[in-house]
């Protein structure tokens, strides 16, 4: 079992699942924040209906998406991966973002048994020639979620469009160029011999 850490926090797993407990730690552990708060909200309620109609690839069939665990040093909440999501964005967007990246390096790859995320402020900044993105907050329920994805779908769709006039564009501009080059060397051989 691979041990994931947040800001220097280890996240216990059991069975595919992260520890909410743990997680509310890594976050600085505010009294708001605790786990217990944020399974009482209906969005939660109605995103666990949902994740229970689809099968989550990381978990065994017929298990629990989310589950606690009563004594012993295991004790705690322990949700699933996209749980784990939404419990962070109920934390803090900065949060969200932490916990998302380190799910996507430990995905990639880029984590051993035991890796660390640096803080976002850590993080280098875009190239100078790349605008600063703008994240859309995060969605909190699933009619936020599908209009979100819809919206990132047709952006998508429309960069992909562009690049690809850009590419017809560019080697236009290529043919443009070498034609002149021809045209100029020809004109240029014209001038020296008069």
């Amino acid at each position: 079992m691979n041990e994931m850490i947040i800001l220097d926090k280890p996240i216990r797993q059991v069975n595919g699942l992260y520890c909410l407990n743990d997680l509310h730690k890594a976050s600085g552990g505010k009294e708001t924040d605790k786990p217990v708060y944020w399974l009482k909200s209906k969005q939660l309620i109605e995103l666990i209906e949902e994740l229970n109609k689809v099968r989550i690839l990381t978990l065994e069939q017929n298990q629990q998406v989310i589950k606690t665990v009563k004594g012993g040093n295991q004790a705690g909440t322990y949700a699933c991966r996209e749980l784990v999501l939404a419990y962070a964005t109920w934390i803090s967007p900065r949060f969200f973002l932490l916990v998302l990246r380190t799910f996507d390096l430990v995905a990639r790859g880029g984590m051993l048994a035991v890796g660390k995320i640096q803080p976002i402020a850590d993080y280098p900044p875009p190239a100078p020639w790349q605008p600063e993105p703008v994240l859309p907050r995060p969605p909190r329920n699933l009619a936020e979620a599908r209009t979100l994805f819809e919206q990132i779908d047709h952006a998508e769709k429309h960069i992909e469009s562009e690049f690809n006039s850009i590419v017809v564009q560019r080697s236009q501009l290529h043919a443009i160029n070498r034609m002149t080059r021809t045209w100029r060397e020809y004109w240029l051989t014209v001038e020296n011999d008069q």
